[in-house]
């Protein structure tokens, strides 16, 4: 059985600072909106993908 770290809303709570911190580094680099929803949306994917 897995623990607290294998539970998916546990593993989204972990990215979802990644991706904001992704957002607001290009909302500063000047990046278009839709860009800045691609980028959390490749973080979140990402970081699911790669946490246990």
């Amino acid at each position: 059985m897995g623990g607290l770290a294998s539970k998916p809303l546990f593993r989204m709570a972990l990215a979802m600072p990644l991706a904001g911190l992704g957002v607001l580094a290009g909302h500063q680099a000047g990046v278009r909106p839709w860009a800045l929803l691609v980028t959390a949306a490749l973080i979140v994917g990402l970081a699911q993908q790669t946490l246990p």
